[in-house]
This record gives structure tokens, C-alpha cells and sequence, in this order.
């Protein structure tokens, strides 16, 4: 054991002894921070958050639940404020867009501080009575691409249906929230919304339909957008809504103004309105699959993103060591259904073996290069998996046997 940590190991059992202090020093806290090193910090939203009724208590938490859940899951994560956190420069985890999540988000802008921005799923949410997946986007409030090839196992577990895109009549405006505005200095929706109209009225005699964000209880009824995009819409037009990226997965084109995870496919200008993108399956089927992989369930958050199963399922088991690597695949337990494979590693330090399970292939889709950075913690779980710009913190599978 470290000096560090068999220091924090005495004071945390001198504080026993002596909880007051009054004779040994049991301030353990700082030593604490000093093994955890860098950490990563959750703002605490404003009540103006969630519609303006965010308040936790009434759930039976103290914090945002889906920002603690996040926090559990990262090996460095601490609940926060943004009052303490406004002069540092460790990553940010940043839900919904109040008032001190907006300063939070543009100072880490001007900054080029990183931070990771929680909100509403792009897909799978529609039916739900409480929304169960969350985006996560690094240094964005959606994800403006590119499109990255994905399995389609996410997909399949939400089941989305790829729908052909078929014509219609009107225009659907769907005007983003005053907050949403607000923070891109953007007129009120009001006014947008009419500026939208006039700018479409030059290029199309097509009516136009202008459909208010309804209230969550009316979403997971028959006034949710799918709904809306079956009653003979030709396109929606709208600024950042994910509005867009439904409608493009309900198969109707979409105009996006402002940033927006659909404009890697989408239109992006008012003129083009009776020249519309369309797609085939295999591209929307690739968008979808794409959207799955950045959005998470609280459970997943929890578990540091990735959902590892543990003993008796198929495994994938890496031994790196200097005189050679290999990665090993089959079932616990098992002398025969195994293969093994010599793989190219440049390993530092002493050999070390990760087991995971066939959900492996899920976390390497999360990952945007060719090559991969493992460091393994020494005295848990954990495993950090570095390829591109982006990080995964993922759980190891513990075999049995």
C-alpha cells in the first residue's frame, strides 16, 4: 500500500476514535480528493429546470436523479453547484438548460472547459410515462455528427421500425421552448415562428400547421409527434427541437435551422422546402442505431455507461503482457467452445487481464478511432478505454471459477 492511502486509511480511523478532532487530525477529506485525483462535477439544475417544476425532494432524492445515477457510474464523479464550481476547470455534467446550467454551458465554451450535457433521449421515449433515455453529448447539446457505423442491438432493444418516407400536404412548425431561444439569442418562439412563416410563404403555398410543445402527459397519449407526423405532414420545420431527428425517423423530411442532431441528413434552409432530402432504410436504420448508442437509460448511467453482464454469460478475456497478448472468447466454465488470438499490444507495466462479456462489442461502438488506450484500476472493476475523443469508463465482467 501507498504512503497516500495508508495515510487516509489512519485518519479515517482516528476520526473514529476521535470524530471531534480534538486530538488526532481526522480531515480526511483532502487526502481523499488527493487519491481520487481528477474528478468530474455534477451542476445541481435550477428550479426552472423540467418546466419549471424540478425539485427532486418530491421524488425522494436530494440531487437531479439522473445526474447522481451518472455520477455513481464515474469512479472520479462528485455532486456539485455551480457556484462551486464556476472558477474550476474539471469536466462538468450539466442537465437541462435553466439558468445556471445556460452559464454553465457557455462558460465551459468560452473556457474550452469539457462538459457533458444530459437531456431527453433522441428516441424511445414516446410512450413512456417518464422518460427513460437520456443524451449525453460532449461539448454540445446534441450530437451534430458524424454518423458513426453502429450494431443495432440498441435499436432492436427500443424497437424502432424504419418507415418509408411517404408525401403529404402541410407544414408542421414545431417553435422550440423560450428558454431554448433565449440561450441561441434567438427571438421569442412567437416571433420565430412568424419570421417562419413569412420566409416560407416566399417559396411554397403549402398550408402550415404550428404545433406547441404539449405537456408530458399529452406526449405519451395521442398527442405525441408520431402521431402528428401520420396526419398528412410533408416536412417539419423547426430550429434545434428533436422534433427534426423524429420526424426523419418517422419517415417525413425536416428543416432545421439551428444546431441539431438531424442536420447530418436534414435540409437546413427554407428554400428548399419543395426540394426536401429523403432516405432509404439502410441510411435512417445507420442514423438510428448511431442515436442509440449516444443516449442511456439510468441503470446504464449507474453502471458507468455500460451495462456489463456478469457470470454465465459469454466472455471476452484480454491478458496483456510484454512477451506477448492475447484475447481469449468463450463461455465460463467452459475447456472446449473457447478460441484464442494473438493481438498487437504495447504494454507498460506489469501484465494485467480484463474479462468482459459480449457486450464489448457495445463499448468499443461507443469509441471514434482505429486505435485503444486500456488502463486498468489497480484495486477495482474498473476499466478506462481512451480511442479518438472519447473516453469509456466500463465495468469488468468478475468470472466464476
Amino acid at each position: 500500500m501507498d504512503g497516500q492511502k495508508k495515510k487516509l486509511i489512519e485518519k479515517f480511523f482516528n476520526y473514529l476514535k476521535d470524530p471531534d478532532g480534538n486530538f488526532y487530525d481526522t480531515n480526511f477529506k483532502e487526502d481523499l480528493m488527493a487519491i481520487r485525483g481528477d474528478r468530474v462535477a455534477a451542476i445541481f439544475p435550477d428550479s426552472d429546470d423540467a418546466d419549471g417544476n424540478f425539485n427532486p425532494q418530491k421524488k425522494g432524492y436530494e440531487f437531479d436523479e439522473y445526474l447522481e445515477a451518472l455520477v455513481q457510474g464515474i469512479p472520479k464523479g462528485m455532486l456539485s453547484t455551480w457556484e462551486q464550481e464556476k472558477t474550476s476547470n474539471v469536466p462538468l455534467l450539466i442537465r437541462g438548460l435553466g439558468k445556471k446550467s445556460q452559464l454553465a454551458i457557455k462558460n465551459c465554451w468560452e473556457k474550452q472547459q469539457t462538459f457533458y450535457a444530459i437531456d431527453s433521449g433522441y428516441l424511445g421515449n414516446e410512450r413512456t410515462k417518464s422518460k427513460v433515455w437520456h443524451r449525453i453529448t460532449k461539448n454540445a447539446l446534441q450530437h451534430l455528427g458524424p454518423i458513426k457505423d453502429r450494431a443495432n442491438d440498441r435499436m432492436n432493444k427500443i424497437g424502432y421500425k424504419y418507415l418509408k418516407f411517404h408525401p403529404g400536404s402541410k407544414i408542421l412548425i414545431c417553435p422550440p421552448s423560450d428558454k431554448v431561444m433565449k440561450f441561441w439569442d434567438q427571438p421569442t418562439p412567437e416571433e420565430w415562428t412568424q419570421q417562419t412563416i413569412k420566409e416560407l410563404k416566399r417559396y411554397t403555398d403549402r398550408p402550415i400547421e404550428v404545433r406547441l410543445k404539449p405537456k408530458r402527459n399529452e406526449r405519451i397519449a395521442d398527442g405525441n409527434i408520431v402521431h402528428a407526423l401520420q396526419n398528412d405532414v410533408h416536412c417539419v420545420v423547426t430550429y434545434n427541437s428533436i422534433a427534426a431527428t423524429e420526424a426523419l425517423l418517422n419517415g417525413k423530411p425536416a428543416i432545421a435551422l439551428g444546431p441539431n442532431a438531424a442536420t447530418v441528413l436534414c435540409n437546413t434552409s427554407l428554400s428548399e422546402v419543395e426540394n426536401l432530402n429523403t432516405f432509404d432504410k439502410l441510411t435512417i436504420e445507420g442514423y438510428a442505431a448511431h442515436l442509440t448508442y449516444c443516449q442511456f437509460t439510468k441503470q446504464e448511467m449507474q453502471n458507468g455507461i455500460v451495462d456489463m453482464t456478469v457470470a454465465g454469460a459469454p466472455y471476452v478475456s484480454f491478458d496483456f503482457n510484454q512477451n506477448g497478448s492475447t484475447c481469449e472468447s468463450g463461455h465460463w466454465g467452459s475447456k472446449t467452445n473457447r478460441s484464442m488470438t494473438p493481438i498487437n499490444a504495447t504494454v507498460e507495466g506489469p501484465a494485467i487481464s480484463l474479462n468482459f462479456t459480449e457486450n464489448l462489442g457495445g463499448i468499443l461502438g461507443r469509441l471514434d478511432g482505429e486505435n485503444y488506450v486500456v488502463q486498468k484500476h489497480s484495486e477495482t472493476p474498473f476499466t478506462i478505454i481512451e480511442s479518438g475523443s472519447t473516453v469509456v469508463v466500463a465495468t469488468e465482467a468478475q468470472r466464476e471459477g
